[in-house]
C-alpha cells in the first residue's frame, strides 16, 4: 500500500494534472492568492506529457514595478505517458516588513517549454496573535492593575519573540513601557500601581511585536461594588397571534434579585414598561405602565395581556398594531433593610408568527446537472431558538412535515427557432427531525437551466403558513461534465481523532481525480487519487489527528477536481467546521462548593496537559456584575483565528468570504463554498489557476470587487492508493445556600475580625505536573460573596488551552454583619453609617451590634447631639433568613482611608469586620502649577527645586495639599493626537505642493527622533513625499534633497 506524505510549508501551490494531446505538454498551477510576511513561499509544479521534456521554470514575486522580493529558477522534467511529475519548490523567504502595494506572482518556462503567467497575490499580515488579560475592567484610584499579555502562533503555540507593552492614561500619556519582553511560554505578566490621584476615565494597554499589535481598555472610576444582582426575565419574543386571537397568550414577566452569595433579596420592585424609543421620527412621548411588586423569595412575577400592551401605543397611532413592536422594561429593586436600589432593563419584540422556515446557507447555490442536489431546511422559533418537541409533533407522536415543491425551468435559445419545454414540477413532504432540520435530495436533469424551490409549513396555533424560497442555478461547463463532493459522516464536523468519510460523484465515469485540503486560506495537502477503475462514484476517508485539527481550525476546506478527456478542468469544493480543536484542555474546580471566610483548607484544582504553564485568576462576582470583558475566552480565540482570513489589498483591509458559521441548533452541516462554474469554484475556495487546460468562465456582465484568501502552511498527510486516505499529524448555576437547624445559642463565641476584602483573590502562575494536575492552596478572603475563577494554559507541544466554564465557590456565614459604605464622604459632614446583620442560622436571633471607637471619626448621640469617640452598642432582633439594619450617626475627623470596625454578637453566633472608608477634604479644589524644561544627556541625572506659591495658611484646608509631579519625555506629544490626519498628499502648483509637503517631512523627522514612528505612518509619509517628487516641485526655487539618513530637507 503506497503512501504519500505532506510536507510542511507556509504557502504551497496545488497542481492539477492535465490530459494532453499526443504531441504537447499540459500543465496546471493552482495556488492560494496570498503571501505572508516572514514566511517561506513554496509552490508545487506538476506537468504531464507523453514524452520526457526538460525545461527551466523561473518564478518570482514582485511589488508594483520594483525589483523582485524573491525569485528562483528550477530545472524540471515531465513524466512519461500517464506519469505525473509533482514536486514542492521553495521560492524564498518573504521579508518580515512588507509595504503595501500590488504584488504579483510570476512564472515563466523556457529552454524546452514556452509559457508564462502572472497573478495578483494579496498580503495576509497575520502571522501571530496577541491577547491581553486584566484582572478587572474597573479600577479605583490607588488600586493595582494586574495584566498578562500572551502571544500565540496560528496553531495556538506560544510565540516567544520580543513584545513591547505600553500603558496610556486618559490623555494618551505613556505611563509605563516594557521593552523587549520575552518568555518561553509566550506569557508576559506585569502590573501597574495607580496613584491616589489617578485621572479618571479610559486607560489603555497596548502590546505589539514586529508584525502584530493589540489593545485593551480599562477604566479608572469611583464606584461601589453591588451586593446583589437584578434581572428582568422575559421570553425571547412575544407572539402576537393576530390570525387566531382565541389562542392568544399573555406576556409573562419576572423580576429576580439575588445576592452574590446566592441568597434571595427581600425587597420591592418598580417596573416601567413602554414602547422602545427607537422611533426617532416620533416626537410625542410614549405612554407607559408602572407595576409595583413585592419580591417573594427574591422573585416577583406578573403578566401583561394584549389590551394592556396596546395602551402603550401613542393615541395618534390609530393605524398601528402590536406587530413587530419593541417594548422596554426598566426595573428598580429596592432592598427592604438597606434601602439600596439597583436597576436592570430588558427589551422584547412582538412577532406575528411562531416559526421561521429557511433554507440553510449551506444549501448550494448551484446544482450539477445529472447529479443529486442536496438541500438543507430548518424550522426554528421566530427568535432563532430551537423548536420544542411539543410544537413539531403530532398527537400520535410522529413529527409534522414540511412540504417542498421543486420547479424545473429549461433554457430558451433566442438564436434558434425553437420552443422551450414547459416547466416541470415535483412536490413531496418530508417529516421534521427532533431538532427541526430537514435534509432533502433532488435528482437533477441534464436539460434544466434553473430549479425554483418552495418549502412550506402550516402552524395550527397561528393559523398561518410559513414559506421559504430558493432559486438554484445550473453549474456551467463547456463539456457538460460535473463532479460533486460530499461528507458522509453523521456529525458533519471535523473533530480531533476522527475519520472523515468522503464521497465523490461524477456525471461521467472517471478513474482518477485530485483532492486538496486547505485551511486558513492555504493548501495543507494535495494528492492525485487513482481508483484503478473508471466509475461514477468513489469513496475515501481522511484521518484527523489532534494536531491536524488545530491546523485546520476554525474551518477546513476541501477541493476535488478532475480533467475531462477533452481537456476541461472541473472542480467542486466544500467547507466543514472544525470543533473541539483546543488540544490543550483546561478544567478548574474548587474542592468545596461553599465555605466560610478565612478558610485555609481551600484548593483550586487544575487539570490540563502535563508540564503546562497555567495562569489563574479569581475575582469577586460583584466585580463581574459591574462590568465584564477582562478575560480571554475561547470565543475570542476562535474569532481571532477567523481573522487569518483577512488580507491587505492596495492599502486596505478586506474580510474574505468565510463559510464558518455558528452551530445550527444542535447540528453541524458542511457548507458548499459555491460557484457557478469551475473558475468561480476555485476563486471562492481562495485559489487561482494558471493552466493551458480549459477552465470555464462566463463572460463578465458586471464588475465586482475581488477578495483574496490568505492562509497558513501546514504539515504532512498520507494518502493510500487503495482509496483510503490517511491524514497524519501536520505538525453551574449557583446552588442556594442552606444551613442546618441550630439550638438556641447560650453563650457568645470568640470571633475573628474580617478585614481582607480584595476584589481580586487569585492571580497566580503555576506549572502542571507530569499528570497535568496542580493543586493551588489558597486562603479564602473575608468577603461574603461568590468567587469566580478562570484560567488558561500554555503548552510547548499542544499550545493554548482555556477553561470552558469558570469554577465558583460561595463564601458565607450563617450569621454575619455587613457595612454599607459609600465610595467617599467629606470630612466634618455627618452621615448615617448603616450596619446590616444577616441571619441564616435557622432561628430568630437577638444581637448586640457594636461600633468600636476610633480616633478617625466621632459618633453623634441623637439625644444630645454630642459627638464622642466611644464604643456604641445597639440591640436588634433578626428573623431567620432575613436581615436587619441599624444606623450610627458619625462625623469623620481625619482624611484618607479611615478604618471602621463593627461587630455583632448573638449568643453562639457572632461576626466582626473592619473596612475602610475614603474621607475627602472639605472646601473647593484649586490647582497651582509650575514647570521646567529639562534637557539631559544619556545616563545623566538632575536634582532641581520647584517654587510653588500657595495661598495663605489660614485659607488652606488643613491636610488637603497634594503635590503631583508629572514628567513628559515628549514635550508636544500630548497635543498631537491623531497626528496621521496631518499628513497631506501634495498636489497642484509648486506653492501648493510645498504647503502640503513641509508638514509631511517634519512630522516624519519628529516621530523618528522621538522614537514614535510606526511602519504604517512611515510608509504613508514617504509615499506622499515620493509623490511630491514625481510632481516636479523642484522646478521652483526650492530643492528637495534626500539625505544619506533618508530624511528630507527643505532648502531655499
Amino acid at each position: 500500500m503506497a503512501s504519500w506524505g505532506l510536507v510542511n510549508f507556509l504557502v504551497s501551490f496545488l497542481v492539477l494534472f492535465a490530459l494532453g494531446t499526443a504531441s504537447s505538454m499540459n500543465y496546471s498551477i493552482v495556488g492560494p492568492k496570498m503571501l505572508r510576511p516572514g514566511s517561506a513561499y513554496q509552490f508545487v509544479v506538476t506537468t504531464y506529457g507523453e514524452k520526457n521534456i526538460s525545461f527551466v521554470l523561473h518564478a518570482a514575486i514582485q511589488r508594483n514595478s520594483e525589483p523582485f522580493i524573491v525569485e528562483k529558477s528550477f530545472q524540471l522534467t515531465t513524466g512519461w505517458f500517464s506519469s505525473l511529475s509533482s514536486e514542492l519548490r521553495y521560492l524564498g523567504q518573504i521579508p518580515n516588513v512588507v509595504p503595501d502595494g500590488r504584488y504579483s506572482f510570476f512564472v515563466k518556462a523556457s529552454e524546452g517549454a514556452n509559457f508564462s503567467h502572472s497573478h495578483v497575490v494579496t498580503i495576509n499580515r497575520k502571522v501571530h496573535s496577541i491577547f491581553i488579560q486584566t484582572d478587572k475592567v474597573l479600577y479605583k484610584p490607588g488600586q493595582e492593575v494586574l495584566f498578562r499579555v500572551i502571544a500565540i502562533t496560528p496553531d495556538l503555540k506560544p510565540y516567544k519573540e520580543k513584545i513591547n507593552i505600553t500603558i496610556y492614561d486618559t490623555a494618551q500619556n505613556k505611563i509605563k513601557k516594557l521593552v523587549d519582553q520575552q518568555s518561553d511560554h509566550g506569557v508576559i505578566t506585569s502590573s501597574l500601581k495607580l496613584s491616589d490621584i489617578t485621572p479618571l476615565g479610559d486607560w489603555k494597554i497596548h502590546a505589539e511585536t514586529l508584525l502584530a499589535n493589540t489593545e485593551k481598555n480599562f477604566q479608572v472610576a469611583e464606584y461601589v461594588l453591588p451586593k446583589y444582582e437584578v434581572k428582568v426575565e422575559l421570553p425571547s419574543y412575544f407572539f402576537y397571534n393576530e390570525n387566531n386571537p382565541p389562542m392568544q397568550q399573555d406576556l409573562p414577566v419576572s423580576v429576580v434579585a439575588k445576592y452574590t452569595y446566592g441568597q434571595p433579596v427581600k425587597g420591592t420592585a418598580s417596573v416601567d414598561i413602554k414602547l422602545h424609543q427607537h422611533y426617532w421620527w416620533s416626537s410625542e412621548s410614549f405612554p407607559r405602565i408602572t407595576k409595583l411588586i413585592q419580591l417573594v423569595d427574591g422573585k416577583g412575577d406578573f403578566s401583561l395581556n394584549v389590551a394592556e400592551l396596546k395602551t402603550l401605543l401613542p393615541a395618534s397611532w390609530t393605524w398601528a398594531t402590536l406587530a413587530y413592536r419593541t417594548f422596554s422594561f426598566e426595573t428598580n429593586v429596592t432592598e427592604t433593610e438597606t434601602g439600596i436600589t439597583l436597576s436592570a432593563s430588558s427589551t422584547i419584540e412582538t412577532k406575528t408568527k411562531r416559526f421561521d422556515l429557511e433554507f440553510l446557507s449551506n444549501s448550494p447555490e448551484n446544482y450539477k446537472p445529472g447529479l443529486p442536489y442536496q438541500g438543507y431546511l430548518m424550522l426554528k422559533n421566530s427568535d432563532g431558538s430551537p423548536t420544542l418537541l411539543k410544537d413539531i409533533r403530532n398527537s400520535d407522536g410522529t413529527f409534522k412535515s414540511v412540504h417542498i415543491k421543486s420547479t424545473n425551468s429549461y433554457p430558451y435559445n433566442f438564436y434558434v427557432n425553437d420552443t422551450r419545454p414547459p416547466e416541470t414540477e415535483i412536490s413531496f413532504s418530508i417529516p421534521l427531525t427532533e431538532n427541526g432540520h430537514i435534509v432533502f435530495s433532488l435528482q437533477t436533469l441534464l436539460e434544466t437551466d434553473l430549479i425554483n424551490l418552495e418549502a412550506s409549513y402550516f402552524d395550527e396555533i397561528s393559523n398561518s403558513t410559513i414559506t421559504a424560497y430558493k432559486s438554484v442555478n445550473k453549474f456551467k461547463t463547456r463539456d457538460n461534465g460535473g463532479i460533486q463532493l460530499s461528507l458522509k459522516n453523521d456529525e458533519n464536523v471535523v473533530k480531533p481523532s476522527s475519520v472523515l468519510q468522503f464521497q465523490v460523484k461524477s456525471i461521467e465515469e472517471i478513474k482518477e481525480f485530485q483532492f486538496q485540503v486547505l485551511a486558513k486560506g492555504l493548501i495543507l495537502a494535495n494528492r492525485r487519487i487513482d481508483a484503478g477503475l473508471a466509475k461514477k462514484e468513489h469513496t475515501f476517508s481522511v484521518q484527523v489527528t489532534p494536531d491536524l485539527a488545530i491546523k485546520l481550525a476554525p474551518e477546513a476546506r476541501f477541493v476535488v477536481s478532475y480533467v475531462t478527456s477533452t481537456g476541461e478542468l472541473i472542480a467542486d469544493s466544500m467547507a466543514v467546521t472544525v470543533a473541539d480543536y483546543f488540544a490543550n484542555k483546561v478544567s478548574l474546580s474548587f474542592n468545596k462548593n461553599q465555605t466560610e471566610p478565612g478558610d485555609e483548607s481551600v484548593y483550586l484544582n487544575v487539570k490540563t496537559k502535563q508540564n503546562s504553564f497555567v495562569s489563574l485568576l479569581a475575582v469577586d462576582q460583584s466585580v463581574l456584575l459591574l462590568r465584564a470583558g477582562n478575560d480571554i475566552t475561547q470565543d475570542m480565540v476562535k474569532d481571532e483565528l477567523s481573522s487569518y482570513l483577512e488580507v491587505s489589498y492596495h492599502g486596505g483591509r478586506h474580510p474574505i468570504p468565510f463559510a464558518r458559521r455558528k452551530r445550527s441548533i444542535g447540528c453541524w452541516w458542511p457548507i458548499w463554498l459555491g460557484g457557478s462554474d469551475t473558475s468561480s469554484v476555485i476563486d471562492k475556495a481562495g485559489l487561482f489557476v494558471m493552466t493551458n487546460l480549459h477552465v470555464y468562465k462566463p463572460e463578465p456582465r458586471y464588475w465586482y470587487p475581488r477578495y483574496y484568501m490568505p492562509g497558513l502552511a501546514g504539515p504532512p498527510m498520507a494518502f493510500q492508493s487503495s482509496m483510503a486516505v490517511q491524514m497524519d499529524s501536520l505538525d453551574s448555576a449557583m446552588n442556594r445556600v442552606e444551613f442546618s437547624e441550630a439550638s438556641s445559642p447560650t453563650s457568645s463565641p470568640s470571633v475573628s475580625v474580617r478585614k481582607k476584602f480584595p476584589e481580586t483573590w487569585i492571580w497566580s502562575e503555576v506549572i502542571s505536573n507530569s499528570n497535568g494536575d496542580y493543586q493551588l492552596k489558597v486562603k479564602v478572603p473575608d468577603t461574603i460573596t461568590s468567587w469566580v475563577a478562570s484560567g488558561f494554559s500554555v503548552n510547548q507541544d499542544v499550545g493554548l488551552g482555556l477553561s470552558e466554564s469558570p469554577a465558583k465557590i460561595t463564601v458565607i456565614k450563617p450569621f454575619f454583619v455587613s457595612l454599607n459604605l459609600p465610595y467617599s464622604i467629606i470630612r466634618g459632614e455627618e452621615f448615617a453609617l448603616q450596619v446590616t446583620v444577616f441571619n441564616y442560622y435557622g432561628q430568630e436571633l437577638e444581637a448586640d451590634v457594636k461600633l468600636l471607637a476610633s480616633n478617625h471619626f466621632k459618633v453623634i448621640k441623637c439625644e444630645t447631639k454630642e459627638s464622642q469617640s466611644v464604643d456604641v452598642t445597639k440591640k436588634i432582633k433578626v428573623r431567620n433568613n432575613d436581615g436587619k439594619s441599624v444606623y450610627f450617626w458619625v462625623v469623620a475627623t481625619a482624611l484618607g482611608q479611615i478604618p471602621i470596625e463593627v461587630s455583632a454578637h448573638a449568643g453562639l453566633a457572632a461576626d466582626a469586620m473592619k473596612a475602610t472608608l475614603l474621607v475627602k477634604p472639605e472646601g473647593q479644589t484649586q490647582s497651582y502649577s509650575t514647570s521646567q524644561f529639562i534637557q539631559l544627556s544619556s545616563n545623566e541625572t538632575l536634582d532641581t527645586e520647584f517654587q510653588v506659591t500657595l495661598p495663605a495658611r489660614d485659607v488652606l484646608v488643613p491636610g488637603s495639599v497634594v503635590i503631583e509631579v508629572t514628567v513628559i519625555g515628549d514635550i508636544i506629544g500630548t497635543a498631537l493626537n491623531n497626528i496621521d490626519d496631518l499628513l497631506q498628499m501634495p498636489y497642484g502648483c509648486g506653492e501648493q505642493n510645498l504647503l502640503n509637503l513641509v508638514p509631511d517631512v517634519y512630522l516624519l523627522k519628529y516621530l523618528t527622533e522621538s522614537d514614535q514612528l510606526t511602519e504604517e505612518f512611515s510608509q504613508k509619509a514617504k509615499g506622499f513625499i515620493n509623490a511630491a517628487e514625481l510632481l516636479h516641485i523642484c522646478t521652483f526655487p526650492v530643492a528637495v534633497h534626500k539625505s544619506a539618513n533618508r530624511f528630507y530637507q527643505i532648502l531655499s
